[in-house]
């Protein structure tokens, strides 16, 4: 994993995503710093009409600014050097170096200014500010095919077991219907549909079903911690694999 220093470095060749990877390694001392500054100066910020929010905002400007003049050869560590942009940043937002209190949407970055100004191509400040909605229609997307795919494979490794073991499994699991309920409607007692449940269960956890699971298993973001040879033993998985789907 590269260091701050060295994404820094990267930043200054215009690489976007060394630019992304850096905000989100120091975005939290950023917004410390930014936090402090307000708490110290409340009255200037108040008087100029800056919110913390403004700060933590202008933040990830300064340190753009901070990556673009950083260099490795003064023997600082970039955390350390970015604190002097972010205080003169702050500072020149609120006011406080010239003594008054400026319009703070005057003094704004444009989001479409480039990076780059020698380069036509060069991305933009906006550019490199994640967009938590996109984010999250991406994630909804991804989930939505993870689901599609389980169910279409579920349904044909459910449709390899006997019928009485697949029944029990479709309306306990996936219908939430209780072991008496189902045991009412088919006549039998509440233990034997537990019992038939379990078989059907452990009849999933053979080779030529399991390895159809196998790759939903190791899903990470659903069942994170949770090894095959874990899910093999115990019977676990495959029960949430069931629900989920």
């Amino acid at each position: 994993m590269a260091s701050n220093e060295e994404l820094a470095l990267q930043a200054q060749q215009g690489d976007s995503e060394a630019t992304e990877a850096l905000w989100e390694a120091v975005k939290k001392l950023c917004y410390k710093i930014a936090a402090d500054f307000f708490n110290h100066y409340t009255s200037s910020c108040t008087a100029s009409g800056i919110t913390l929010d403004d700060l933590q905002q202008e933040s990830f400007f300064a340190m753009l600014n901070a990556a673009k003049a950083f260099n490795p050869d003064k023997g600082y560590k970039f955390t350390t050097y970015l604190r002097y942009p972010l205080q003169n940043c702050f500072k020149a937002l609120a006011g406080i170096k010239s003594g008054t209190a400026p319009r703070p949407l005057n003094g704004a970055g444009s989001l479409d200014k480039p990076l780059d100004d020698s380069d036509e191509n060069s991305s933009t400040r906006g550019d490199l500010i994640p967009d938590p909605a996109a984010e999250a229609a991406f994630q909804d997307a991804e989930q939505a095919e993870f689901e599609r795919q389980l169910h279409t494979v579920m349904a044909a490794v459910l449709s390899s077991l006997p019928d009485r073991e697949r029944g029990v499994i479709i309306l306990h699991h996936l219908n939430g219907v209780t072991y008496k309920d189902v045991g009412k409607r088919l006549g039998i007692s509440a233990e034997r549909i537990r019992q038939l449940c379990a078989k059907g269960l452990r009849l999933l956890r053979y080779p030529q079903r399991s390895r159809l699971l196998l790759s939903f298993v190791d899903y990470g973001r659903s069942y994170g911690g949770t090894g095959f040879q874990a899910w093999k033993r115990s019977g676990s998985v495959e029960e949430r694999l069931v629900e989920r789907a």
